[in-house]
């Protein structure tokens, strides 16, 4: 005779390192394994990627960061003697290095408070936690655009691209990315993989914090906004 299957003894799957794939085509299933707000393997995991993709395209992108870098120079190079701008560029160059992995470990954390933040103002409640691991693998479609721009670059070594905005998959390629302006602070972040990071953002709160589909569209609107900020400010004291 078949025994009833009991319920209780199926097992549960659980997060995994599989997870890390898995965010690119079924995730809603990957924020639904860690509502507990795992996330502390996908964030290390995600600091590490991006510093290894960051050296190993560093020899391709490092003449677009130093464009990028002249151009922000040009006014204060005036200023300055041979030898200050040579330190300038030195630590320009270093901290571009440096921060990128830095910024993939950190970010989350700011990406996380302010959507923690945002969907409490919509009436979503989450643990801090949770806000956080739905930011880091919100930021796992950035490793993509990083290896689609190196490409660009092999593909197109005649290009002239003198800013990140100038490999860009959105508006933003059609701008002067070398002249920072409102222009490229507002539409910059109209392209393909901030847009695929907004709407992992608000899906992760859908299924961890069930968000109804208009609070959603709401928070991650609201954190693309404040996404910004940065770039106005910088527009606004130059």
């Amino acid at each position: 005779m078949t025994e009833p299957i009991d319920s209780t003894a199926v097992a549960t799957v659980k997060p995994g390192a599989e997870d890390l794939f898995e965010i690119f085509y079924a995730p809603s299933k990957v924020f639904d394994r860690r509502r507990g707000g795992e996330f502390g393997l996908p964030l290390v995991a995600l600091a590490v990627l991006g510093g290894v993709l960051m050296f190993a395209t560093k020899g391709l992108l490092q003449p677009v960061f130093e464009a990028e870098s002249a151009a922000g120079l040009a006014k204060a190079a005036a200023q300055m003697t041979p030898e200050q701008l040579e330190k300038v560029k030195s630590f320009t160059a270093t901290a571009t290095t440096i921060g990128v992995p830095i910024g993939y470990l950190i970010g989350p954390f700011i990406i996380g408070l302010a959507a923690w933040l945002v969907a409490m103002l919509f009436g979503v409640k989450v643990r801090y936690s949770v806000a956080v691991m739905i930011a880091t693998f919100a930021w796992y479609p950035r490793l993509i655009e990083w290896i689609l721009s190196a490409v660009q670059v092999v593909l197109m070594p005649d290009a002239n691209f003198t800013s990140r905005l100038s490999l860009s998959l959105g508006v933003g390629r059609f701008l002067d990315g070398s002249h920072p302006s409102m222009m490229t602070a507002i539409f910059g972040r109209v392209d393909l993989f901030t847009l695929w990071c907004t709407f992992l953002l608000g899906l992760g709160f859908m299924v961890t914090g069930k968000a109804t589909k208009s609070q959603a569209i709401l928070i991650a609107s609201l954190v693309w906004v404040l996404g910004l900020l940065p770039a106005v400010i910088g527009v606004l004291r130059s």
